[in-house]
């Protein structure tokens, strides 16, 4: 088990949990995850995802499907037709996947350590 750094790192998303949530907010709060994880790893090549119990990991693991199916399947991962010779960034993730690396991670909270899950989403091959 890795215990977390607690430095400013703008690869770090922490994954909300809760229970009491309906299921309109929660499905909206998955998908701006979910665009969120695609922003971070676009531009900083990975995105860290901090879970910590079972809503935040059921979460975090809804909205890597979510972000992963909009690469696989949506203009995010297609060239542009309009620009035949323009260089875009979305060229580069042509034909590419998100995979991820959980892992367990501990991290103090109000003075007391928990044991959460960590999970770093990458393109695949990067």
């Amino acid at each position: 088990m890795n215990r977390e750094k607690t430095t400013e790192d703008p690869t770090l998303l922490l994954v909300a949990g809760r229970g009491d949530r309906d299921k309109k907010e929660n499905k909206l709060y998955i998908q701006k995850l979910s665009n969120a994880i695609l922003k971070v790893v676009d531009k900083h090549g990975i995105a860290r995802l901090r879970c910590i119990g079972a809503y935040s990991v059921n979460n975090g693991i809804k909205a890597f499907i979510i972000a992963n199916q909009i690469v696989k399947n949506t203009e995010h991962a297609k060239p542009s037709e309009d620009s035949e010779n323009s260089e875009t960034t979305e060229n580069e993730n042509l034909n590419k996947e998100l995979i991820m690396d959980p892992n367990f991670v501990n991290v103090v909270l109000e003075e007391s350590e928990v044991t959460g899950i960590l999970i770093e989403i990458t393109y695949e091959g990067d």
